[in-house]
Formats: C-alpha cells, sequence, structure tokens
C-alpha cells in the first residue's frame, strides 16, 4: 500500500501535466479541503481527506491517455487499499508528534521516552469500531465492493477477518518497534541524567539503573558509585554546565571520571531513528526520479 502511495506522490510532485489536474480537481472540491491543503504546493501525501481529488484527477488523466494513471486508478479503488488506508492513517496519526520529534538533532530522551509510553497507552486504548465503519462508507462512495473469494474470509463477518488480519497486526507491529527502539531502552537512556542540568533528578535508583544497563562496559559498582558521587559534587560547584550529551562528552576527563565519559560516550552512538545513510537513499529518490530514470552517475553524483 505505502509503495503505491509514494508512487501517486512522485507523479504528482514531479510531473507538471499531473501537478495541474490535481489542482484542478482541487479547486472544484468544497472549501474545507481546500484549507487543510492551501499551504501544500505539491501533493506531499495521499491521505483520507484528499482521496477524492486524487481519484478525480487520476480519472482525468486516465481520459487522457494516460496509461499510469489508470493503473493507479486500479491500484486505489480496491477494497484491501481502502481499509490499509484508513487503517494507517488512524493508527499514524497518534505518533506524529513522537515522529517529529525524534527527527530533532537536540532530543531530550527522557522526554522522548515519556512520550512513547504515552503513544502505547493511546494505541492500547483505541477502539477500531469506527474505523470499519468509515471505511465501507468509504468504499460505498466510489463503488468499491468486498470480493470474500479474494480476501480468504476466515470469518463470516468481514469486518472481523480485517480487524484480526490487519488492524491489529498492524497496531501490534507498531507497539512492538516502539517498544524495541525505546522503552526497551530505557535503562540506557536514563544516563542521561548525568547531564548537569538534569542532576537534580538523579537518584540511587537511576544510578544503579544505569550500572546495571552498561555492566559490561563498566568496571567494579563500588568504583562506579565513588565516581557518581564525585561527578554530583563536581557540578555542584561549577557554574559552566552544559545541557547537552556532546556538550558533557567535551568537558568529561576520561581520566578522572572513565564509567561517565564511556557511558555517555556509548549513548551518543544509539541511532534512536532514521539512519544517516537511509536519509540519503531518500533524498536520492527526490532527485533520481521516474521521469528522470535515464539520468547518468556523473549527473546524479553533481546533484
Amino acid at each position: 500500500m505505502m509503495s503505491t502511495v509514494q508512487e501517486i506522490a512522485f507523479k504528482f510532485d514531479y510531473s507538471t501535466k499531473s501537478l495541474t489536474a490535481f489542482t484542478e480537481e482541487l479547486s472544484a472540491e468544497n472549501e474545507n479541503i481546500q484549507e487543510q491543503l492551501e499551504r501544500r504546493k505539491k501533493l506531499i501525501t495521499l491521505c483520507v481527506t484528499p482521496f477524492a481529488v486524487v481519484v478525480s484527477a487520476l480519472n482525468s488523466l486516465k481520459a487522457d491517455n494516460d496509461d499510469k494513471a489508470a493503473q493507479s486508478m486500479n491500484a486505489i479503488l480496491r477494497f484491501e487499499f481502502i481499509i490499509s488506508l484508513v487503517v494507517a492513517e488512524h493508527i499514524l496519526s497518534s505518533t506524529v508528534a513522537l515522529t517529529n520529534y525524534l527527527q530533532k538533532p537536540d532530543i531530550d530522551l527522557i522526554e522522548a521516552l515519556t512520550e512513547a509510553k504515552i503513544v502505547i497507552q493511546r494505541l492500547s486504548d483505541e477502539s477500531e469500531q469506527h474505523i470499519w465503519q468509515h471505511n465501507t462508507k468509504f468504499s460505498h462512495q466510489f463503488l468499491v465492493s468486498l470480493d470474500v473469494n479474494d480476501t480468504e474470509l476466515t470469518t463470516r463477518d468481514p469486518s472481523d477477518y480485517w480487524r484480526v488480519s490487519l488492524y491489529f497486526a498492524f497496531l501490534d507491529h507498531l507497539v512492538d518497534d516502539i517498544t524495541k527502539r525505546l522503552i526497551s531502552n530505557e535503562e540506557r537512556f536514563f544516563s542521561s541524567y548525568f547531564i548537569p542540568t538534569k542532576l537534580g533528578n538523579f537518584t540511587p535508583e537511576i544510578a544503579d539503573k544505569i550500572y546495571n544497563a552498561y555492566r559490561s562496559d563498566l568496571g567494579d559498582k563500588t568504583e562506579f558509585d565513588d565516581e557518581v558521587a564525585r561527578w554530583t559534587a563536581h557540578w555542584r560547584i561549577e557554574d559552566n554546565r552544559p545541557d547537552r550529551l556532546l556538550g558533557v562528552l567535551n568537558v568529561t576527563h576520561a581520566d578522572l571520571y572513565p564509567s561517565v565519559h564511556r557511558i555517555i560516550w556509548i549513548l551518543l552512538t544509539v541511532p534512536v531513528s532514521s539512519a544517516t545513510s537511509q536519509r540519503s537513499f531518500s533524498a536520492m529518490r527526490r532527485v533520481k526520479s521516474y521521469l528522470r530514470s535515464t539520468m547518468g552517475g556523473e549527473i546524479l553524483f553533481n546533484l
């Protein structure tokens, strides 16, 4: 489903003809949709709100003998695609704030952990009942019907099938992913309490959790506790207090505070969100689109 969304989004983004068709169809729709999209110069994503506009634009391009538009129409006017789109939009809307926050270069890991727990709690409390009702109404609008033979329903009620095979599966995958990336590393992230501006919340219990998380990289527990006590005392008399992990690493003497220095060094290497290499591939897709597929290596490198 997401590959289809991306392909259609690229089509409208990088084709003047397609973008013109989308703009014309948008101008013919009601003012509510226009207000929601008035700041968008291009079609950033295929969401539920402008879906009718996208269908109309693709239909217009299809009438103008655009074969790719016809293929896209066939792909999105299927029950499986529509319900997947509705479910993804509904569930992922709870993660937007956390996703944006994790992409900032100066994130607070403790705040990120708290928000991740809130997101998981909200997802756990979600009700999927209205999704089926909204999807059914949405499908009827475009005369899209459910083919029982194609979906291999294991129950008599189609809503039960999609609830188990799609909604719960996607929800469990998302919760599991957030847990593995953030919640399971909570004790490691507690080491951000070594930042001098956060030492007011530092407790012996937190120190024990940090030691347990980095035990394989540290020495004796008694030496660690002594070092933590000296570290806390040091910043009581020091006025210039850095508030970022990298700043703390730069002012931490590895000979005086070897455990703290090692812990912060390790924490700074933990990837929280997408890696730099993934961002480079995303940027390359914007440069080398399917409309510029014949671009040579030298030109691509220069761009």
